[in-house]
């Protein structure tokens, strides 16, 4: 048995004697029965049964939130929250509209709670962070828009297609650390990462979304002092037992979210919520290759570390867990300048199961909300996309011969925007070690309402240039 891991007393987590479902507000979800009898939400998961949204729940949505906008249909539901597809009036944009029915929140100040948590994931400004526009509370719905794209959920993609392969995983949970990293950097922990909260995009674009309102959209009281936790199936022991947490917490849950999309279940399962909680906090976890014996050992030591019982003992960042997955990288660099924060550049290095799958994904066209599934997540593993910038592998330029060096471009820009260099798109600043073949080059940064920023550079073999100052100016309008 693993010692208790000094968070608390030795023995299994305190049980209340009764848990209201955290959904209905209603029926009881007891430590025996993790899902409600009444609505049917699971604590364990936070997925809910398909069953139709009350017409008076959405009539109170369209008639209260009429003024602002025009509800088009249901996306999605999580566990105590509804999404639908709606169009901004004033700006005639369609946003993803997110509502929770404040009888579904604990505590008299939720609304006040819930705006100074949503304006922390305002404030937060990264291309695999989905943004969140506006904020709101009515007198039935606390509420915020975000970004709308068409494709759907990470849980989607998984339920239709079952497990991935390695390189798959990687190229979702790859910008997935890269959002959390941008995030732990400054102070703000997501505590609810789980595969409902990974968007993916009709193009393989990933998106984290939720951040800084984890702990009122989904969350759930686990203990009679109140600590608030996120989905149980994705929970550190830390969090379980309502102590503070910092990004290593985050990691916990990637790691668990990272076993479940190479596997296709959680480490941990059980027909009990107190049961789940457990072997959290008491019970070590499986080694992935057990389920999964054509992965290397390397990916297996990487996710038995990154779900380790202390926080001490998983990695210092969620991008050192993840450059541990895709085997041997070099040490990241240090921040391009003071006064930008940068991120590890997190390699997804091929192997041969990887290889082997890049001319094909399992992966089809869904239904739900126009949902297509991620055929395009491939093309991130093989040539880069206008989105996101390919491993450190695919920018080695084709024109190199063997006895010429490549030059190492780094480029950093405040705030972010899309690089190219002669046309080609990598992905999203901050960049670094891109391999450009020796002589003259243009480097073009863009991002909508930002003028265009171009600079010609001439580089030499093995010469390394930084572009690391550039400062984007508002386009006028």
């Amino acid at each position: 048995m693993i010692p208790d891991p000094g968070l608390s007393p030795p023995g299994s987590p305190p049980e209340p004697a009764r848990l209201i479902c955290p959904r209905c507000r209603v029926g009881e979800v007891t430590y025996e029965h993790a899902v409600c009898g009444l609505c049917g939400y699971s604590v364990a998961t936070g997925e809910v049964a398909d069953d139709p949204v009350p017409p008076a729940i959405e009539d109170a949505v369209r008639r209260e939130l009429g003024e602002q906008f025009r509800v088009d249909r249901l996306l999605g539901r999580g566990g105590m929250s509804l999404v639908y597809l709606a169009r901004e009036l004033e700006l005639n944009r369609y946003v993803a509209l997110k509502v929770l029915p404040l009888q579904l929140v604990l505590g008299p100040d939720a609304a006040d709670r819930f705006k100074r948590e949503a304006k922390v994931g305002a404030a937060l400004d990264h291309p695999h962070i989905v943004p969140v526009l506006r904020i709101g509370a009515t007198a039935t719905f606390l509420w915020y828009s975000m970004r709308w794209a068409k494709g759907g959920s990470l849980r989607e993609v998984l339920n239709r297609s079952g497990p991935l392969s390695l390189g798959d995983a990687l190229s979702v949970i790859q910008p997935v650390a890269n959002a959390l990293y941008y995030a732990h950097q400054r102070g703000v922990i997501h505590r609810d990462v789980k595969p409902a909260n990974v968007l993916v995009d009709d193009a393989g674009w990933v998106s984290l979304c939720d951040f800084g309102i984890a702990k009122l959209f989904g969350a759930i009281p686990l203990t009679q002092t109140g600590a608030t936790v996120g989905t149980p199936g994705y929970i550190p022991p830390e969090q379980c037992y309502g102590h503070a947490v910092d990004g290593r917490a985050d990691e916990y849950s990637l790691a668990m979210m990272t076993y479940e999309c190479l596997t296709g279940s959680l480490p941990f399962t059980a027909d009990s919520l107190g049961e789940i909680v457990r072997k959290h906090c008491m019970e070590p976890p499986p080694r992935v290759t057990d389920a999964r014996p054509d992965l290397p050992n390397s990916v297996a030591d990487a996710l038995l570390r990154a779900m380790s019982k202390t926080p001490n003992d998983r990695f210092d960042t969620v991008v050192d867990f993840v450059r541990a997955m895709g085997g041997d990288v070099a040490a990241p660099p240090s921040p391009l300048n003071a006064g930008l924060v940068s991120l590890p550049d997190v390699s997804t290095s091929p192997t041969p199961e990887a290889l082997a799958n890049r001319a094909r994904l399992p992966w089809v066209a869904a239904g739900l909300a126009g949902l297509v599934a991620l055929t395009a997540v491939s093309a991130l593993l093989t040539r880069g996309s206008p989105n996101e910038a390919p491993s450190l592998g695919a920018r080695t330029a084709d024109s190199l011969t063997p006895t010429e060096a490549p030059g190492l471009l780094w480029v950093n820009s405040s705030p972010w925007g899309y690089l190219s260099v002669d046309g080609r798109p990598l992905g999203a600043t901050p960049a670094m070690r891109v391999e450009v073949p020796p002589g003259r080059h243009r480097v073009r940064i863009s991002r909508d309402g930002f003028e265009q920023y171009e600079q010609d550079i001439e580089i030499g073999s093995g010469e390394e240039i930084r572009l690391t100052q550039i400062e984007l100016r508002r386009s006028a309008r």
